[in-house]
């Protein structure tokens, strides 16, 4: 080994794994790897690369990569070649060396209560007193603790990440270091897309963080954000959140998609036709879980809503592209579940029906809040068109976490 080159061991699970290092190939894992140059590397797991990760190399130091790729974690740990050394020696030595052994294991575990007792510190710290003040300008310097409003939305990826569209959250440039490990949450209404860097230059391509997520980050020398709704809030804390909250009476909120008989589902349909309308923006989440709709008509017929996530793949005759998701039977025929109204004068020519406890989960695929809903008539008797054969429907939903 030169003499200031450092040395990395790898452990996966599942060993057996196949290791590249600045895309060459090394072996399997287990495996400690010498003659390293200090710096920054990339390494990459799998036969084809699936997992990939940055690391650090430092002169005299051993670093130590163990990666669980079953659950994707990665952890790093750095040892001194030197204390390294003189253990591997006195287990292999008599006992005149048994005192050097000695003094270097309590070495060791001195510097594990060193770093246990950091550890303690940042868990207990009050949440009052690490949280970084954003108006005064304040900054601490050994942890990274933001909570911000995204300040440029668009629909599109920019493609380019030193797009104006990207809020930046500068984590080198405030620690004077990378951060081994942010937590990203997504408290606002509505998605954000992150890119993130490990040296500043290069920046990974658009990751999303859907609303109410949580995800977590590892070597982090920068953040470029942006979102798809103006004013989605998020928080990145360089400690872990023992209490991750999440907001269920958000999530448990009834909210209401009305369709308009004067302006959706207007036209006469015979038996198996449809007509598909397109409720653009309406949503107030791209994720959402249907749980009853409401529904008045002008005919005592049987409909079916079918709800697609796109526009431009909805009823296709390709199963590929087809977005079919999920679909509710309005039987206004059924006279045990349909009602009308008796008004003294006769009953008049509406009919009322409620269906409830449903667990429809929609999604709009094209990320732009809209719903894509389709009635078909599954009646022998044509729906009349205009307002003869009127329909309309209250579309009750929550949001999905």
């Amino acid at each position: 080994m030169a003499q200031f080159d450092g040395i990395i061991k790898f452990e996966t699970t599942p060993n057996n794994t196949d290791i590249y290092i600045d895309d060459k190939y090394l072996g399997k894992t287990p495996l400690e790897i010498t003659d390293v140059s200090p710096g920054m590397h990339v390494y990459a797991l799998g036969k084809s690369k699936e997992l990939v990760g940055k690391l650090s190399a430092y002169s005299k130091k051993t670093t130590h990569i163990v990666v669980d790729i079953i659950n994707n974690k990665h952890e790093e740990k750095y040892f001194d070649v030197k204390i390294e050394k003189e253990i591997s020696q006195c287990k292999e030595s008599n006992s005149e060396n048994i005192k050097i052994e000695k003094n270097i294991s309590n070495q060791l575990v001195e510097l594990l209560k060193s770093q246990q007792e950091i550890i303690n510190q940042l868990t207990n710290l009050n949440t009052n007193i690490i949280q970084l003040n954003n108006n005064s300008g304040s900054q601490e310097i050994n942890y990274y603790d933001v909570s911000n409003t995204i300040t440029y939305t668009t629909l599109t990826n920019p493609e380019n990440s030193d797009s104006p569209y990207y809020d930046r959250e500068r984590i080198k440039e405030l620690l004077g270091r990378n951060s081994r490990k942010l937590t990203i949450t997504n408290d606002g209404n509505g998605n954000i897309f992150v890119r993130i860097s490990h040296d500043g230059v290069t920046f990974s391509e658009e990751m999303p963080i859907y609303e109410s997520d949580v995800k977590i980050y590892y070597d982090i020398w920068e953040i470029r954000l942006r979102g798809d709704r103006a004013g989605c809030k998020y928080r990145i804390t360089e400690y872990p959140l023992n209490n991750v909250t999440v907001n269920i009476q958000k999530s448990e909120k009834i909210i209401v998609l009305s369709t308009d008989k004067d302006t959706h589902f207007t036209g006469a349909l015979n038996q198996n036709f449809m007509e598909t309308e397109l409720f653009t923006s309406e949503l107030v989440s791209n994720k959402i879980r249907i749980v009853a709709i409401n529904g008045q008509s002008m005919q005592p017929l049987k409909y079916r809503l079918i709800f697609w996530g796109s526009s431009a793949t909805q009823n296709t005759t390709d199963l590929d592209s087809d977005t079919y998701l999920t679909d509710v039977v309005m039987d206004f025929s059924d006279t045990l579940s349909t009602f009308q109204i008796d008004t003294g004068a006769g009953l008049v020519n509406q009919y009322y029906l409620d269906v409830s406890a449903l667990e429809g989960l929609y999604e709009c695929f094209d990320g732009n809040y809209s719903m894509y809903v389709s009635l078909q008539n599954m009646s022998p008797v044509a729906k009349l068109a205009g307002a003869a054969g009127a329909v309309q429907f209250d579309i009750k939903y929550a949001l999905r976490l």
